[in-house]
């Protein structure tokens, strides 16, 4: 921040990324879960959805077993990814997780 002066922030923004794996090139986002809260940590809004895998993603087997999701079922359910994009955007414009924007996997489909 170049500002000496630090506003207090109205609101927080606690969220959480499920991947396919610990790649940011090769693997995908498969869930995103926010909780916002106000400047005294009292819950405003809350975002929970699961993305469908893209054919072309083999996710970890460490992932499977620690989510319990079978691979059939996260080819079949949730969101598609562009979808997700923009729910993750409307609820987070700031970024995403503690990365970069233009390290995130879905980012970087979107925008070469």
């Amino acid at each position: 921040m170049t500002n000496s002066k630090m506003s207090t922030p109205t609101s927080y923004l606690f969220y959480d990324l499920g991947t396919s794996g610990l790649s940011p090139v090769f693997d995908q986002i498969l869930q995103f879960a926010a909780i916002r809260t106000d400047a005294n940590f009292q819950e405003i809004d809350r975002h929970e959805f699961r993305i469908r895998l893209r054919p072309d993603i083999i996710p970890s087997p460490g992932v499977l077993l620690a989510t319990n999701v079978s691979v059939l079922k996260a080819l079949t359910s949730g969101l598609c990814e562009y979808e997700a994009v923009c729910r993750i955007h409307q609820a987070s414009p700031a970024g995403y997780h503690c990365r970069p924007l233009h390290q995130c996997p879905i980012s970087q489909r979107l925008h070469p």
